[in-house]
């Protein structure tokens, strides 16, 4: 998919892992509990909306479909992002046409609000700003990505055993995983099953150079 739909969560959450809003919606990506279930793990303990990794490739794999399912149209595809891909169906058929301007004029859906009809032009001015920062702005950070190895839970465990296993300490951990709830850290909650997580690269070499310990921990977590 275009690369520049990975802005789509400047106007869903200020890219923000711990964003929830008042429908429950979670995430960089705003997934909602239903449709973020249909792609990914969605535990009181481990939500991996929570996780800007796991729940970007959720969320191209759902631009994709909407994209195939109203014909071509990123700007449908994208405004289904918001609005739904079968209610942007149902808008371009009352309407008979792909033409987002023409929708967004012409169709009196009463769930095709304000939100629904401007978040293509959202999506589009964050973009704008993007992509003229230098202009616009003085003084802008620019932070390098974390480079990360990733373990995943054979079993269930809890957080104090995984710090253990892995040589990582607790707010690495945190870092790391904003999938894992607070229970998880409080010892409160057990890391499920099949739990992706990562460890600093640093960390995860240094623990794979071990020959001895990564098999003493194979029963616990597999390394992918």
């Amino acid at each position: 998919i275009p690369v520049e739909l990975t802005r789509i969560p400047f106007v869903e959450s200020y890219f923000d892992t711990s964003a929830i809003s008042k429908s429950e919606a979670s995430g960089i990506w705003q997934f909602m509990k239903g449709t973020g279930g249909e792609y990914l793990k969605v535990k009181k303990e481990y939500d991996e909306r929570r996780d800007p990794a796991l729940s970007t490739q959720a969320a191209a794999r759902l631009l994709k479909h909407s994209y195939r399912y109203l014909g071509n149209s990123w700007p449908l595809a994208v405004t289904a992002y918001n609005h739904g891909m079968y209610g942007m169906k149902k808008a371009a058929m009352s309407v008979g046409s792909k033409d987002l301007v023409k929708i967004i004029r012409e169709y009196k859906g009463d769930k095709f609000g304000f939100a629904s009809k401007n978040f293509y032009a959202e999506f589009l001015a964050a973009l704008y700003v993007e992509k003229n920062h230098k202009d616009l702005f003085t003084d802008v950070d620019h932070f390098k990505p974390s480079n990360y190895g990733v373990v995943v839970t054979v079993q269930p465990m809890n957080i104090s055993q995984l710090e253990l296993l892995l040589d990582v300490d607790k707010d690495e951990l945190r870092q790391y995983n904003p999938a894992l709830s607070r229970k998880v850290f409080t010892g409160e909650a057990l890391v499920p099953e099949g739990a992706k997580l990562r460890i600093p690269l640093g960390r995860f070499k240094r623990l794979l150079s071990r020959t001895e310990v990564v098999k003493g921990i194979t029963n616990y977590v597999k390394f992918i």
